[in-house]
């Protein structure tokens, strides 16, 4: 039986063979790769949002349906951190 924290991924719980899944929709209808962007910033108020526009414009143009983006402020001055205040 696979225990929490095991590395049994696709083993079902409580199974006594141990058998794999067996997921036919996943194999009818494969979904496209999840992407993950970390973008570094450093006064960057002034580029920031073309960059992510282009970004996710480009990702939606590849099939990438889900996308996320971390932008990471590395001490900026120009109000960078701001434009992502929520």
């Amino acid at each position: 039986m696979a225990t929490k924290g095991s590395c049994n991924r696709g083993v079902s719980e409580g199974s006594s063979s141990e058998q794999p899944f067996r997921i036919e929709a996943a194999r009818r209808r494969p979904l496209p790769p999840r992407v993950a962007l970390v973008i570094p910033t450093c006064n960057e108020a002034e580029h920031i949002a073309s960059t992510l526009t282009a970004l996710l414009d480009g990702a939606e143009g590849h099939g990438h349906d889900q996308i996320e983006i971390c932008v990471v402020d590395g001490g900026s001055t120009d109000g960078t951190p701001t434009l992502f205040a929520a």
